[in-house]
């Protein structure tokens, strides 16, 4: 009998839109935004010292919202420890998406925390404010958002629309940023900062922001008026030889925008123009001014877009799923300033102390190798078969050759050595081989080999791995790739 009343309780607190708890905290059933937007109103009704609590699910927006404005002290988190928060694009079926206005916007009283919410698909429109605004204080930890972006135009009369920011913090908020991933998100043509404008206080710590192509140039991620600090953090734009790389941070004369322990990839030097360093940063462009303690530019990064496990809560490791994890031969790897180091990474993670030092960047890499001789092997790309890749390792060094083909479909074999590292990654410096002749009848005409490059090889273990290459011709360009293995070398065994 007991079982059939707590199944009958279960029942009518899964069907009630709005339910108000002794703890302060408020349940809504998925989907329903006319009751998140009356638990925003009943929380600004009844203020009181406390935090009112919205516990609640899935969200798809098929027409245009507006949540009210946050005048009280709010926290929205996942109702159960084995569901999350998503604010998501139409579902299959619906009509194209309209994304809301401002989906939070925090006055300059109120208090608002999210915690493991996941924002994707929502494209950011030319007339709209951005979907998130701060002008009181804006916690955020583990926050997911994918595909959220927008392009401003400019018509033939030369009257021009720009796209908003995905958040905004105004003068007077307070901004808090912990275990965020933005990935393909944010503006291009865009006034003012395509994920983040900033004119008060903001605070950016184990942040990963990941841009791949787009029909238009991504506007400076960053944009600041204000006090802007980054720390731990990751950014990487994937495509390094195009002719028009975006920025990463602008920054007013009179503003202070600082950064440390943080990775730039494959971004424009204006970073370093409008960023002051305050040491241990390793920004891959050679034009970047940085020079302050243990800050290394103009050298390969090391960054790979793998497969991951966050422990951000029991249920939840899929809210993130990648991360821009440094290769054990990352020079990011134990070389960042331990007295500044979060304490956790992007992945809930503690940040080394054995060495009493920790990595650069927003995800701290574990100390895990392969077997004797487990990198030895033939790989191939399960994305796109007809790339193989031969690792061959000596006792003098590794041989990495990769059978390709360029941006035309010519086919070309790459070829580099490189040192090994903790048995599971090494970064070869790579060439091709041009011009040679081998035909019947004929003389052997050698073959000259010309700079490629370099490949940086990460094994994450002994079955799988993560390429990534930079190539100084524009024909193959940079990137990455992951790796499968195909055939083991007779003899050699694989033991993570």
């Amino acid at each position: 009998m007991k079982n059939v009343l707590l199944t009958l309780g279960l029942i009518f607190l899964a069907a009630t839109p709005l339910s108000l708890h002794a703890d302060n905290s408020i349940l809504i059933q998925n989907g329903n935004v006319d009751a998140l937007r009356a638990a925003i109103e009943s929380a600004n009704a009844n203020p009181g010292n406390r935090t009112t609590i919205i516990l609640t699910g899935d969200f798809h927006f098929s027409d245009q919202v507006t949540m009210p404005w946050i005048d009280a002290d709010i926290s929205i988190s996942p109702w159960t420890a084995n569901s999350r928060v998503r604010f998501l694009g139409p579902k299959d079926g619906d009509d194209p998406a309209v994304p809301p206005i401002i989906l939070f916007h925090v006055s300059r009283g109120g208090k608002l925390e999210i915690n493991n919410i996941e924002i994707a698909a929502l494209p950011l429109l030319n007339s709209g404010e951005g979907l998130i605004q701060n002008e009181g204080y804006l916690r955020i930890n583990r926050l997911v958002i994918t595909d959220v972006a927008g392009s401003g135009y400019c018509m033939n009369m030369g009257r021009c629309y720009y796209a908003p920011p995905v958040m905004v913090n105004q003068v007077s908020g307070r901004l808090e940023m912990n275990q965020v991933s933005i990935v393909n998100s944010g503006a291009g043509m865009a006034q003012s900062g395509g994920v983040l404008s900033n004119h008060g206080q903001a605070t950016v710590t184990n942040t990963q922001i990941y841009l791949t192509e787009q029909p238009w140039i991504w506007s400076s991620s960053f944009y600041n008026t204000g006090t802007l600090e980054i720390n731990n953090s990751s950014f990487f734009y994937r495509f390094k030889n195009e002719s028009n790389l975006p920025g990463l941070i602008y920054s007013e004369s009179d503003a202070d925008t600082t950064i440390q322990n943080s990775v730039v990839a494959n971004f424009v030097g204006s970073a370093c123009e409008y960023a002051t360093s305050l040491g241990f940063n390793v920004n891959s462009e050679a034009d970047c001014n940085w020079l302050s303690t243990g800050d290394i530019t103009g050298e390969s990064t090391g960054l790979m877009w793998q497969p991951v496990d966050a422990n951000w809560g029991v249920g939840q490791p899929d809210i993130l799923t990648h991360a821009l994890v440094p290769s054990a031969a990352s020079i990011s790897v134990d070389s960042a300033n331990p007295e500044t180091c979060a304490d956790f990474d992007l992945l809930g993670a503690r940040r080394s102390r054995i060495d009493q030092s920790c990595d650069r960047g927003a995800v701290e890499t574990l100390a895990a190798g392969l077997g004797e001789g487990g990198i030895n092997g033939l790989y191939y790309n399960p994305d796109a078969d007809g790339h193989y890749i031969q690792i061959l390792q000596t006792d003098f060094l590794t041989l990495v050759i990769w059978n390709t083909f360029d941006l035309e479909g010519n086919h070309a074999w790459v070829y580099g050595t490189g040192q090994l590292v903790d048995g599971k990654a090494v970064v070869a410096e790579t060439y091709i081989n041009r011009d040679a002749i081998i035909l019947p009848d004929s003389p052997v005409i050698d073959a000259d080999t010309e700079y490629w490059g370099t490949m940086e090889v990460d094994m994450i273990s002994c079955t799988e791995g993560t390429i990534a290459f930079d190539s100084v011709f524009p024909e193959f360009g940079s990137g990455q790739f992951p790796i499968a293995r195909l055939a083991y070398v007779k003899q050699l065994g694989c033991v993570d």
